[in-house]
């Protein structure tokens, strides 16, 4: 049991770092990137339930200690209530490689071409913490169907984001055309691929630093 459970840990531990690893080298590769913001669950929710894991290795815990023990359940709950934050909160497409305006203009070109009335006209969107940005918001009209298209930018992130699963399915029809944009490769533009890429090697220390070196000194 306990070997099973270390197996599903180091497999948890693989996943952030092989997602970091990835979605860093597509930033840093491809002239114009959309990364759906939903990888990033696989970055913070294995982590959530290696953590899970963990306590469930512990030998020491009868069943009894595990149902009064209200530091468990309250990691428990923590680990619960982190879990569901992040999947409400990463949501949307984060595009590299062009700017706000050249986002608004090119899901503008793509979504006419595809039949869709669209109206382009200049707000605000409240973000994470309560901040408020500055948005272009593009109406789509399909017949009687509307949907509302946020673009907000953060120094070379534009977040492009819909409020109904039904604009979200809109937005990935969207996204092929998106990165197949033509335009001229600057690095500063895709310079948080180096960001990511650091963070997996970080994580890949901090890994072995509290999951692997341990169990070898046990070994030893």
């Amino acid at each position: 049991m306990i070997q099973t459970l270390q197996t599903l840990q180091l497999i948890l531990f693989a996943i952030p770092l092989l997602t970091l690893l990835a979605i860093g080298t597509v930033i840093l590769i491809k002239p114009v990137s959309a990364i759906n913001r939903r990888w990033m669950l696989l970055v913070f929710l294995p982590m959530l339930l290696a953590n899970l894991l963990a306590i469930l290795e512990n030998d020491s815990l009868s069943n009894d200690v595990v149902l009064s023990d209200w530091r468990l359940w309250l990691i428990l709950v923590t680990d619960v209530a982190l879990a569901v934050g992040i999947i409400f909160t990463f949501h949307g497409f984060i595009v590299y490689g062009l700017s706000a305006t050249e986002t608004e203009d090119t899901l503008v070109n793509i979504l006419r071409a595809e039949g869709y009335e669209v109206e382009q006209r200049m707000g605000e969107k409240r973000v994470l913490w309560g901040r408020i940005r500055n948005a272009f918001i593009l109406m789509v009209q399909n017949g009687d169907q509307s949907e509302d298209v946020w673009i907000t930018s953060r120094g070379d992130e534009v977040l492009i984001r819909m409020d109904s699963p039904s604009g979200l399915h809109l937005l990935k029809k969207t996204l092929s055309a998106i990165q197949s944009t033509k335009t001229t490769y600057d690095f500063r533009a895709h310079a948080m691929g180096v960001l990511y890429i650091v963070l997996a090697v970080v994580f890949a220390g901090l890994s072995w630093i509290f999951f692997f070196e341990p169990r070898l000194i046990l070994i030893e």
